[in-house]
């Protein structure tokens, strides 16, 4: 995988510590004049994810995340915000992206564990940041901003 240009990616949608990812758009967009994509297909959104610490910089790009993942994501990430213990986990089907925010109660403070790997056949990355509660305000803003331009497809929203 030939590594990203940062700087020609602009601003990320999502940035906590030393994760970032940017949302490029969907995997398989909507056009005039032709069927709808199956709700499924249509939620995949293309991704570029990039995680660093010192001594280490992971990238992993394509259709690895959906809106479903980031509204679930966000749920959580609002409870942890308000309650500040429990955890809050970015999952998908695909196993190249995984985020936990596992706060600790009272203290405030949040742990922050990215899994990353371009590719998980050969290779496991694993990046744990201290942070706390004042991050979690930005992060539910990033994430409602891109359920907005990138929302869950209706199909799959439950009634």
């Amino acid at each position: 995988m030939r590594l990203p240009d940062a700087e020609k990616l602009g601003p990320p949608a999502v940035q906590l510590a030393g994760f970032e990812f940017w949302v490029h758009g969907r995997q398989f967009p909507a056009r005039a004049g032709e069927p709808e994509p199956a709700p499924y297909d249509a939620d995949w959104l293309v991704v570029t994810a990039h995680c660093a610490a010192p001594g280490a910089r992971v990238w992993a790009a394509g259709a690895l995340l959906t809106s479903s993942d980031l509204a679930r994501w966000l749920d959580e990430c609002e409870v942890l915000r308000d309650r500040l213990e429990g955890a809050a986990e970015l999952r998908s089907y695909e196993p190249n992206v995984r985020v936990r925010l596992a706060g600790e109660g009272r203290t405030g403070a949040v742990t922050l564990t990215v899994d990353l790997t371009p590719d998980h056949t050969t290779q496991a990355h694993q990046f744990e940041f201290p942070i706390d509660q004042s991050y979690l305000p930005q992060l539910v803003d990033s994430l409602r901003a891109a359920l907005h331009v990138y929302p869950v497809p209706p199909a799959l929203c439950p009634r």
